[in-house]
């Protein structure tokens, strides 16, 4: 009897389906090559995602979706450009490689099915080299001699626009369109904080249509918007 009830346990087992494996949030890994790179769409950041089951297997042909946080981004997938899905190889794996041109730290997302990879890479675009001037506030119309308000701040930017926070330049300014204008306080600054600020800037005889130039130590330049000095 009981061996007659151990063969049948054996044939209804033998007649069911295997259990169907799904993609694990927590056991899949998204590993990154690096974690910062240059905003100008040369350089770029690999992700490795393995789709893994619970028990730590990996999961081939399974669909993978992808989303980058902030703007300015060009994707890879497997090889194939500005795609934000792939299927995973026998390995389980998909390949991203990411771009910008808008300096920023973004959050990588991914995706298969109803699942969410707990996995979520932080990675950080940061500004190239400096490229040019760029005025955060002008010069205003001032009284001959007394200190412009609000100073003069310039500000600097990659060839992306992507504002510089830093950077090893001096920045000074000069007249220009000025027949005998006299300026104090426009000598070489050090760019430091996102930009130089000339607070002490004044000018002298009263003129209509000064116009400022600023100069960088490595050779670039920006004039301002033209502003008059008052008696």
């Amino acid at each position: 009897m009981r061996t007659s009830l151990t063969l049948l346990l054996l044939l209804l087992s033998c007649g069911q389906p295997p259990p169907v494996r799904t993609v694990d949030a927590s056991k899949s890994t998204a590993v990154a090559s690096k974690l910062v790179a240059v905003a100008d769409l040369s350089d770029s950041i690999s992700i490795t995602v393995t789709l893994l089951a619970a028990d730590g297997a990996p999961m081939p042909n399974q669909p993978l979706a992808v989303t980058v946080s902030g703007t300015g981004n060009q994707l890879e997938l497997n090889g194939r450009a500005d795609v934000t899905t792939a299927t995973s190889d026998e390995r389980g794996q998909v390949v991203l490689n990411a771009r910008s041109t808008v300096a920023e730290q973004k959050t990588v997302t991914f995706s298969s099915g109803d699942a969410t990879l707990e996995a979520k890479p932080s990675i950080t675009f940061v500004p190239g080299p400096l490229h040019g001037l760029v005025f955060r506030q002008q010069p205003t119309t001032v009284r001959a001699g007394q200190v412009m308000m609000p100073p003069v701040r310039i500000g600097a930017q990659d060839g992306r626009g992507n504002a510089i926070v830093t950077s090893d330049v001096t920045v000074s300014v000069r007249l220009v369109r000025s027949v005998a204008g006299v300026l104090t306080g426009g000598g070489a600054r050090p760019f430091a904080d996102g930009g130089v600020v000339f607070d002490m800037l004044s000018i002298t005889p009263p003129q209509t249509g000064y116009v400022l130039r600023a100069e960088t130590s490595g050779g670039g330049a920006l004039e301002s918007v033209a502003f008059d000095v008052t008696p």
